[in-house]
């Protein structure tokens, strides 16, 4: 009897002690997980809002451009072809992802196109009110509905998604016609996202639900985990940006608690 009581101490105790680990191994480790947690939340968030306040930027600085251009072709009823394409071969040089840009007349048909050889299907002479996912943006656009406007994705040349933002060309009250500008989707974004790249973190794009943009070499991982989302509003259509942390970018900051 004397002998079961001891063994059952013996018992009782080890249990205790492992009890008493498995406590301890919380009370150490609890406040490391929500410590980790908080730091990839806090770092995920503010990388959401540095990719949405550059990709805002950006854009608004190629919209801008092309609205000064349209100013600027507005002062002159009949430019020379040379004067467009001096002007148009600029605007394309500075802003990545452009491939072409069009002066589209009163009648919607494409007057001159730049560069000649570019991605698009459509070339001078060419009714872009034919096309009936483009002529609701331009009649958008001749009725003052923004600056800007942007037309649904489509095909370029090359089988790449493309995408056209229209500005309207006015001298004082009489309509002259659209410089329409555009812009492979994903070469653009690479652009606008260049400085993110490296940063350990995946981006998406999305509209209306459809997902047409990942930043290239990022994986999925964490993304349902740890992935934030903001919107960004352009030129009457709204963007839903998700970024979310690498794996690598994970272990980084749990090696560094």
């Amino acid at each position: 009897m004397k002998s079961e009581k001891s063994v059952w101490k013996r018992t009782s105790l080890l249990l205790l002690i492992a009890l008493a680990s498995m406590f301890a191994g919380l009370v150490v480790w609890s406040p490391l997980e929500i410590d980790e947690r908080a730091h990839i939340e806090r770092f995920t968030r503010l990388s959401v809002k540095s990719v949405r306040a550059d990709m805002d930027a950006d854009f608004e600085g190629r919209i801008l451009a092309q609205i000064r251009l349209a100013r600027v072709l507005g002062l002159d009823e009949s430019p020379s072809h040379h004067h467009w394409e001096t002007n148009a071969s600029l605007f394309i040089s500075h802003y990545p992802g452009y491939v072409s840009l069009q002066w589209v007349d009163p009648t919607y048909r494409v007057r001159w196109t730049s560069p000649e050889d570019s991605e698009l299907q459509e070339k001078n002479g060419y009714d872009l009110s034919a096309d009936p996912a483009t002529r609701p943006p331009l009649e958008a656009a001749l009725n003052h509905e923004g600056p800007a406007v942007l037309t649904p994705f489509f095909r370029l040349r090359n089988g790449r998604l493309g995408r056209r933002i229209i500005v309207p060309i006015r001298q004082g009250e009489k309509f002259l016609g659209f410089v329409v500008g555009i812009f492979d989707v994903e070469q653009a974004l690479d652009s606008m996202l260049v400085d993110h790249a490296e940063v350990g973190y995946g981006v998406s794009v999305s509209e209306a639900g459809q997902e047409f943009y990942r930043m290239r070499g990022t994986s999925r991982d964490n993304d349902r985990r740890w992935g934030q989302e903001t919107d960004l509003q352009l030129a009457g259509v709204t963007w839903r940006i998700r970024v979310w942390p690498q794996p690598e970018l994970v272990s980084e900051i749990r090696s560094r608690l």
